[in-house]
């Protein structure tokens, strides 16, 4: 069986830990007998936090570097992947049109993977806007099983956002064969979307077993694995941290990046916590993994999480 994945988080040389769920899902496929390629979409435009004065010139340095490589075609554990540059407005509003601004280049892509490696079965990740780019060009073109896999963001905030990306993710799941939820709670919100009973699945994502239980040896040390952006709520822990007694403060590790670190990081200061607080900042996968079972606590008070895949 041949399958094609198209994905708008996946790693790229300049970002390795982007999406890595969607990358070990190929993976797994692959190992279990399927032959898979990968379409990344890429939207290679600085966000807006970049603009402003004075100029963050660094920031914008490291920026125009991560999306040159994230250009580039690459393999990763022997997987190609294959990016799919497009264009489109600026985030938050228009990001339920996205799909409409990917689906073009995303077909050209698709019809040249097609003529030359017949798949069998086209899976999404995502409703929008992978899904919704995958959707149309599935109804031009009927032939590959279409499966698409709803997450988190993608189920939670597009289709409340605007009307327009409520439309892209109805959209997306009439065509689809199968939906695969990660939790029974998202299969739910996907029929309320579509405003109908879907053909949908529920797999929960798995995580690989460690070799043995880690054992403490001194002070709690907390950790969380996460992109810094607010709806992960790094700064509840950091609150609840600072009201507790000095001599019982545990340590707080924090892995991972994001336009919310400077933030974080003075809120430390003022909260007089520096002395509990680690940022690690993005680490490659397999580390942050070490580092995170190194720890006694797991903390992450989001309540956006349909799944909780960082938690397994």
């Amino acid at each position: 069986m041949r399958v094609a994945v198209v994905a708008e988080w996946y790693p790229s040389p300049g970002d390795p830990v982007l999406g890595i769920w969607a990358h070990r899902q190929a993976v797994a496929a692959r190992d279990a007998g399927a032959e898979v390629r990968v379409l990344a979409l890429r939207r290679p435009i600085p966000p807006l936090s970049m603009f402003h004065f004075p100029p963050a010139i660094g920031k914008f340095g490291r920026w125009i570097e991560g999306a040159r490589t994230s250009l580039t075609p690459w393999t990763l554990d022997g997987l190609s992947v294959v990016p799919v540059p497009f264009v489109a407005p600026p985030r938050p509003v228009s990001y339920g049109s996205w799909g409409y601004w990917a689906a073009p280049p995303l077909a050209r892509a698709l019809d040249r993977l097609y003529a030359e490696w017949r798949f069998d079965v086209l899976h999404a990740h995502c409703l929008a806007p992978a899904g919704h780019a995958a959707a149309r060009w599935v109804r031009r073109r009927r032939g590959p099983a279409f499966v698409v896999s709803a997450h988190g963001p993608d189920m939670i905030h597009v289709p409340e956002d605007s009307s327009v990306g409520r439309r892209a993710c109805v959209a997306e799941m009439a065509p689809a064969d199968l939906v695969v939820a990660n939790s029974t709670w998202a299969a739910r919100r996907c029929e309320t979307i579509a405003g109908r009973s879907l053909r949908v699945r529920v797999v929960y994502l798995g995580a690989d077993v460690p070799a043995a239980a880690h054992v403490g040896n001194g002070a709690v040390r907390m950790v969380t694995v996460a992109h810094l952006v607010a709806r992960k709520r790094h700064e509840i822990v950091l609150r609840a941290l600072a009201r507790l007694d000095p001599a019982r403060r545990p340590e707080y590790v924090v892995i991972g990046d994001g336009p919310c670190r400077e933030g974080l990081q003075r809120l430390v200061v003022d909260l007089g916590v520096s002395d509990r607080v680690r940022f690690l900042g993005q680490l490659p996968n397999p580390d942050a993994v070490a580092r995170a079972a190194a720890c006694d606590l797991f903390v992450m008070p989001g309540v956006e999480e349909p799944f909780g895949v960082a938690f397994v």
